[in-house]
């Protein structure tokens, strides 16, 4: 288990060391309001230690000014402090989010040379230097922008390296998801034996799930729980009804539609929110008549298990996961989701 190390310093950066796109929303959206009662704005720049653990291990730095931050000016305070080279160019992807260039000359692409390195940022080797680097920009950035962040290369190339583990290429159409996912699910479905475990007791049904979502179960208003993940604001949503209406999937309007048997659906949905009317794009499995493929009493009529994502593009990487069973559901008499009946 790692220590979370939080520590705070406070400095003005005036200097800037990366480009952005004049006018664009990547310099709009970070203007950090003043906190209340008070002309002071601040930002944090934050350090990931994680290395591809779901525990974290976050060491946190905040910038101060009289006037608005930049996000230049973070990315600034990520070489400032650690003493390597968080050479980037920001521009805007075409949905929501940012792209992050990382220049040639950079740390995360050159590698480290003949620098003297900070006692409290040496790295010995190239893989754990290449995590902390795109762990640590894609912190700062999702904690300032609330944005996807997608990487890139030298002027817009995938980002390929020779050798890290377990993944060397980031495609630049998908957003980065914080090297904690990258390890839990380098074979498509994440290390069994790291998933995480969630019984439901009144229906004796067991979930296992990535172990890139907390183990805390929050209650939900459908009788439910939901499990947040330790890298963006994605969740994971379970619950148990009793009665669907048959047209379920009608109702949901859901799309990409797969259904297995044994009572198995996945599918996408999209719904919008009706009081901010934000939407959220999802990823879904249905279990219906457990009672049945489960061959046990239960009390619901359909089991759920949802994958919440800001954009559409993360719901249908969490779809193919879920066709892949990342998320697997059993039952108390040690039946699998989806195996033959016996009888």
């Amino acid at each position: 288990m790692m220590k979370k190390i939080v520590f705070t310093m406070t400095m003005v950066l005036i200097l800037a060391t990366v480009t952005a796109c004049t006018g664009s929303k990547v310099e709009d959206a970070i203007s950090p309001e003043p906190e209340v009662g008070g002309g002071l704005r601040t930002a944090a720049v934050i350090f990931d230690r994680s290395y591809g653990s779901a525990e974290g291990d976050l060491q946190y730095e905040t910038l101060s000014a009289y006037e608005d931050i930049p996000v230049e000016d973070i990315i600034d305070g990520l070489s400032s402090w650690s003493g390597l080279d968080f050479k980037v160019t920001l521009s805007n992807h075409e949905e929501n989010g940012v792209i992050v260039d990382w220049a040639a000359d950079s740390t995360l692409v050159a590698g480290l040379d003949d620098r003297e390195q900070k006692e409290d940022f040496f790295f010995f080797d190239q893989e754990s230097l290449r995590w902390f680097m795109m762990d640590s920009m894609y912190r700062t950035l999702q904690e300032a922008l609330h944005e996807e962040v997608y990487y890139t290369m030298d002027g817009g190339k995938e980002l390929i390296f020779d050798e890290l583990y377990p993944v060397n290429v980031f495609p630049s159409d998908i957003p980065y998801m914080g090297s904690a996912f990258y390890f839990a699910h380098e074979d498509g479905q994440g290390d069994e034996s790291e998933d995480r475990i969630y019984f439901d007791k009144e229906n004796m049904l067991e979930l296992s799930y990535p172990n890139s979502f907390s183990e805390e179960a929050i209650p939900t208003d459908n009788g439910g729980v939901s499990f947040a993940s330790l890298q963006d604001n994605t969740r994971l949503e379970y619950w148990a009804m009793t009665e669907p209406e048959d047209d379920f999937l009608d109702r949901y309007n859901a799309k990409n539609v797969v259904e297995y048997g044994y009572g198995i659906t996945i599918a996408t949905v999209d719904s919008m929110d009706q009081e901010t009317g934000k939407y959220t794009y999802g990823a879904y499995l249905w279990i219906v008549d457990p009672e049945k493929y489960f061959e046990f009493e239960s009390v619901s009529d359909y089991v759920t298990v949802a994958v919440i994502c800001d954009t559409a593009k993360e719901a249908e990487r969490w779809y193919g996961l879920l066709k892949e069973e990342a998320v697997y559901i059993s039952s108390a008499n040690g039946r699998d989701m989806g195996e033959e009946s016996v009888n």
